[in-house]
This record gives structure tokens, C-alpha cells and sequence, in this order.
């Protein structure tokens, strides 16, 4: 078992990032309901989760836990306003705080990035489901990480009708 790697999924953010900042902001998806987040409101939710999961792996790497506080995403949107946001400061923002995390998560010593925690509270945070029993490691809550991150950035993609390779990092 090994870290996942970091520079392919750095360059495919990057190529990620590019296709993005092609979006002009007058073309940018709002919900005149209120009932879905807009474009920015996503990529503000997306900067907020990397927040919290560049936390989450400095604690664990140094603490030896994953047992975590979550966070309101709904409140931390709102509170942060990102609908107002001009679109290339989020994105740089996003772009930037992820490559900080990989080299966070490249520095995380293999055997601490694959030890399994019998004790955690993940389950409660994370984005795909575990199953009963399984003992999470902080490469688990990478992976639940970048999926979560390509979901929403699908979402974003599906607004104008553009469709992205997904990169396999398992």
C-alpha cells in the first residue's frame, strides 16, 4: 500500500483548474429558488472541505486520531457569502489550498498514511458510506476526500454542459 499519486492527481487538478477558470462569471449557474448552490457557492463548499480535511490530516498525522468535530456546510456557505465571489479568486483559492494539502499528505510517513484506526468517528463525516466494521485510514479519508471533491465539481461541469475524465486514484 502506498500514498496515492500526488503529482498525477496535481496535474489533473491542474487541468481541472483550466477548464474551469473557461467558465465566464456572467455564464455561471444560479438558482434563482435558492434551492441548490450556485457555482461559486460549490467551489466556496469545495474550499471549505479542503479546510477542514488539511485539519483533519495535521491532527491525525500528529495526534494519532480520527476522531473529529464536523462542520454546518450549509452555515459555513452562507456565512462566507460566495454567491458575491469573483469566480478566478475562488478557483485560484481552491487550486492552491489543494496543492498545499497534497504536499501535506506526501510528507504523511507511509506507515502513519496506512495505519487503521479501530477508534474513529469518521463514519459520520465522510462521503461515501463505510461499512460496518471497517477501520479507517487516513488514505480512506483521502480517497472519501478527492471523491467528494470530483462530485461537486462534476455538478459544476454539468451546469455548462462540459464533461471531465475522472482520474482513478485507488
Amino acid at each position: 500500500m502506498t500514498h496515492p499519486d500526488l503529482n498525477s492527481i496535481q496535474e489533473y487538478l491542474s487541468v481541472l483548474y483550466g477548464q474551469l477558470l473557461t467558465i465566464p462569471e456572467e455564464e455561471l449557474y444560479h438558482d434563482d429558488n435558492d434551492k441548490k448552490w450556485s457555482d461559486q457557492q460549490i467551489m466556496g463548499h469545495l474550499i471549505d472541505s479542503a479546510i477542514n480535511n488539511y485539519r483533519r490530516f495535521v491532527i491525525s498525522s500528529t495526534e494519532q486520531t480520527l476522531t473529529f468535530d464536523g462542520y454546518d456546510q450549509n452555515a459555513w456557505v452562507n456565512c462566507h457569502q460566495y454567491s458575491h465571489y469573483d469566480w478566478k479568486e475562488l478557483l485560484d483559492l481552491w487550486y492552491m489550498i489543494n496543492k498545499h494539502m497534497f504536499r501535506l499528505v506526501g510528507n504523511i510517513p507511509l506507515n502513519s498514511f496506512t495505519l487503521n484506526y479501530e477508534q474513529h468517528n469518521y463514519n459520520e463525516y465522510s462521503f461515501i458510506p463505510m461499512k460496518e466494521g471497517v477501520m479507517p485510514s487516513l488514505k480512506l479519508v483521502f480517497i472519501d476526500y478527492y471523491r467528494h471533491m470530483i462530485h461537486h465539481l462534476n455538478q459544476i461541469f454539468e451546469h455548462h454542459n462540459m464533461e471531465i475524465d475522472e482520474l482513478d486514484i485507488d
